[in-house]
């Protein structure tokens, strides 16, 4: 399949495919900036529904066929592997691919997708630190991480790191665009830009107000703490509000709801069940049998609600979703991270089915001063 790449997918290629030249030709890295030679981490920001594993794809292709460099792709989940290969495979065909992930260690591809967690310790060490000239680190927040900080010092002789995200602020406050992590911003698009030009939908907002306190709550590393968030938080008065926030707003949307942790999920889908709305909960660690079977029901439209845990907030790609609802409450600090990446799984135009706009719905609970 022919890929033609939007507009602004095109001129943020062209620009990092002018730092792979300067970094092809040893310009690349100091630290004296006066010298004006190209640094040697860079961050593309885009938001949630961009394309951002496409503009990855085409530069990876590209620098392969020009300079013959070898690509490690890092991504947070095992998900996000199987994705990323397939979209190699439908556009980039002649990209000899592997993977480092589901015990499989291939290093025979010009581009390796691995995730975060199978590139520890030993693992790590088992491959040449000079291997990659190119090393990419998909949702790019998570580089804070002493893991991934790990990673990226291992693969220091690769020409390029680049750093990709639609959140470069993170929820404790650190920010990924600095010298500490990727120093230069060499892409950056925002939200209300790809909407004027017509790359992503337009979103509506609304908030459904619940009983419920959050007073008290603990609060660690900017986030509340789960497991007594859930407690508080997953109870059948404010589960029920859910139902008729999505009942007000959403109905006759593919809508994904954002709970909490898995019993917060399974509870807020038996809710939907019992007022007749077709709906399923999936989260990480269930049968991959299990969750591909609703992820496609999903899919057909035989569902209507999606309810998940902590899985589709990163990476997930379903255009037709023009319905989200948040059940799940964030501090401040962590909203301006998980907002957009929740939000985002709606703004995806889907020509096919005629798509406009998205719904979004936030339960509000009666202590949240946001």
């Amino acid at each position: 399949m022919k890929l033609e790449l939007r507009e602004y997918q095109a001129e943020a290629l062209c620009v990092l495919l002018e730092y792979a030249e300067r970094a092809a030709e040893n310009h690349f890295f100091s630290e004296d900036s006066r010298n004006g030679f190209s640094p040697r981490r860079l961050l593309c920001i885009q938001p949630t529904g961009a394309g951002k594993t496409v503009l990855i794809l085409a530069f990876v292709a590209e620098v392969n066929k020009r300079f013959g460099w070898k690509t490690l792709l890092v991504v947070p989940s095992r998900a996000l592997v199987q994705q990323t290969i397939e979209r190699a495979a439908q556009f980039f065909s002649d990209l000899q691919t592997s993977k480092i992930s589901d015990g499989s260690f291939d290093l025979c591809g010009d581009f390796v997708v691995a995730t975060q967690a199978s590139l520890s310790g030993e693992k790590l060490r088992r491959i040449p630190p000079d291997y990659f000239s190119l090393v990419i680190c998909d949702e790019a927040h998570h580089a804070a991480a002493r893991s991934y900080k790990e990673i990226l010092r291992f693969f220091s002789a690769s020409r390029l790191q680049i750093g990709v995200t639609a959140t470069h602020i993170r929820g404790d406050g650190e920010n990924v665009a600095s010298p500490g992590y990727f120093g230069t911003v060499a892409v950056w698009n925002t939200v209300s830009q790809l909407t004027r030009a017509g790359y992503l939908v337009p979103a509506f907002g609304f908030y459904a107000q619940t009983q419920t306190s959050l007073e008290g709550l603990k609060i660690k590393n900017g986030d509340f703490v789960e497991r007594e968030l859930s407690r508080t938080v997953n109870n059948q008065a404010r589960n029920s509000v859910a139902v008729e926030a999505y009942f007000e707003h959403l109905q006759t949307r593919p809508t994904v709801c954002f709970a909490v942790d898995v019993a917060h999920a399974q509870n807020l889908a038996a809710c939907f069940q019992e007022n007749e709305v077709r709906a399923e909960a999936v989260w990480g660690a269930m049968p991959r049998e299990n969750y591909e079977k609703i992820m496609r029901r999903f899919t057909s439209g035989e569902l209507q609600v999606l309810v998940n845990a902590k899985l589709l907030v990163e990476g997930w790609d379903c255009p037709q979703t023009s319905g989200v609802l948040i059940a799940r409450p964030a501090t401040a600090a962590s909203a301006a991270v998980l907002g957009p990446q929740m939000i985002g799984r709606a703004l995806r135009t889907s020509p096919s089915t005629g798509k406009k706009d998205a719904i979004i719905v936030e339960l509000r609970d009666c202590d949240d001063k946001r």
